[in-house]
């Protein structure tokens, strides 16, 4: 695969989360990307890091395409994974996490914590940034 072209185009996304109550509460944020890198869903690789996740259809016809999501750095970052499309559950992540390469109608998922304790306080509010990149 070739080496990223930081002049390539992407879409940046930019989200805040605010609690404007009076007490605090349990929050965390969340960004769910369906990857269909071909009309072929099933066919479709996924894996995840950190950071990142991404989606991609190997070719030997042309070179691999997809979609690469990607969080900058962030003191909220929580994780990014891939998950089976049809079973998503956005209130339970641990339920999600596929782990590894895999193939299939996937999408990937990042999830910030507002502080480490998925807690916010009273107006407090985190801002993150989210990238997507093409493959």
């Amino acid at each position: 695969m070739n080496p990223r072209n930081p002049t390539d185009a992407y879409v940046k996304l930019v989200m805040t989360l605010k609690n404007n109550t009076a007490v605090a509460r349990y929050a965390w944020m969340t960004r769910y990307v369906d990857i269909d890198a071909d009309q072929n869903g099933g066919s479709n690789w996924f894996d995840s890091s950190f950071d990142s996740g991404w989606g991609y259809q190997p070719s030997t016809s042309y070179p691999n395409h997809g979609l690469t999501i990607r969080s900058k750095e962030s003191p909220h970052n929580f994780f990014g994974y891939h998950t089976p499309y049809s079973n998503y559950d956005p209130c339970s992540n641990s339920l999600n996490n596929t782990g590894g390469p895999t193939q299939g109608d996937q999408a990937v998922v990042y999830e910030w914590d507002p502080n480490g304790t998925f807690t916010m306080g009273p107006g407090q509010s985190i801002t993150v940034t989210l990238e997507y990149r093409p493959m």
